[in-house]
């Protein structure tokens, strides 16, 4: 695409499920994204562990609900939870250059929020609901 300035990649992750109390641990998660050029790597890395995080937390500890509008009833850090080093496996990333975009001279393309909260929730089985839970 001519104007494509938005990373691409893909997720992998091992989860496990205990089936005496459907706890949900992500034993471990791996991405791989090329972004164009990584003006940092280290920041890049970081702002893409923290969007996992971030969606970790969304599919693990909190419950989005919204009023009758569609607006989101969880709005400051207060309504959820957060998840910690407990919760949160350490994520392998592999950055890549391979296609860096031809509309800017640094080739960069946009890198962060590798994950949206609702991405991590599929890594579930479909069964699983906040109120109950079926492990085959």
């Amino acid at each position: 695409m001519e104007h494509q300035v938005y990373p691409y990649g893909l997720h992998f992750a091992v989860v496990k499920v205990d089936r005496e109390t459907g706890g949900v641990r992500v034993e471990s998660y791996a991405i791989a994204y090329d972004i164009g050029r990584a003006i940092n790597p280290a920041l890049v890395k970081g702002q893409i562990v923290g969007g996992f995080a971030q969606g970790l937390g969304g599919a693990l500890l909190e419950e989005f609900t919204y009023n009758e509008r569609g607006d989101p009833l969880a709005t400051t850090f207060a309504d959820y939870l957060m998840p910690t080093v407990r919760e949160t496996p350490e994520v392998d990333v592999l950055l890549r250059e391979d296609y860096t975009s031809p509309l800017n001279p640094l080739g960069i393309k946009g890198a962060g929020r590798a994950v949206s909260p609702g991405l991590v929730r599929r890594l579930l089985p479909p069964s699983m609901t906040p109120l109950e839970c079926r492990v085959p």
